[in-house]
């Protein structure tokens, strides 16, 4: 019996140890960066993205950089770009985001990482909508630029000249 109880003891023990571990490592790797992993989340810095809703998913915008900070959900289809990587002396990571809509937040590099592919996209998800919108004004005449939209013809003021009146 007591022979037993010695090998339970000893197999408690090692699975309590191996949970405490694991926890602390664990908390360790999700807080501390190493250099190297602080050059690769900064390399997102100038780079657009483009919100999009999934099934039980939405993007989640701090306030603050901090996790207890107040959050917001930005619309869907929303741009935004990442300005900077703030807290990297502090272990505290966040990237900061600038909405199209001039609204501003942060988003901690595991939310981006969790929600890359569902509700962020590297591509503008009515980039092709926008695409046969710009090429059909085209063949009525018309020429996107940037937001402006140009129209070509003949002015007022040249149309009786063209006509060869003067």
């Amino acid at each position: 019996m007591s022979k037993i109880c010695t090998t339970k003891s000893l197999c408690v023990a090692a699975i309590a140890f191996s949970l405490v571990c694991a926890a602390y490592s664990s908390g360790q790797a999700s807080s501390q960066y190493t250099p190297r992993q602080l050059e690769a989340l900064a390399e997102r810095i100038g780079h657009t993205y483009w919100t999009a809703s999934a099934d039980k998913h939405n993007l989640t915008v701090l306030s603050a950089p901090a996790p207890n900070a107040s959050s917001f959900r930005p619309a869907e289809d929303e741009s935004f770009e990442i300005t900077q990587l703030v807290g990297q002396k502090t272990q505290n990571v966040f990237y900061k985001v600038k909405f199209l809509s001039g609204k501003e937040g942060f988003i901690s590099p595991d939310n981006f990482l969790e929600e890359l592919n569902l509700t962020i996209l590297t591509v503008d998800p009515k980039a092709d909508e926008k695409r046969e919108a710009a090429a059909a004004a085209e063949q009525k005449g018309f020429v996107m630029s940037g937001h402006q939209l140009v129209i070509f013809g003949l002015c007022p003021a040249c149309a009786g000249r063209d006509a060869g009146e003067g």
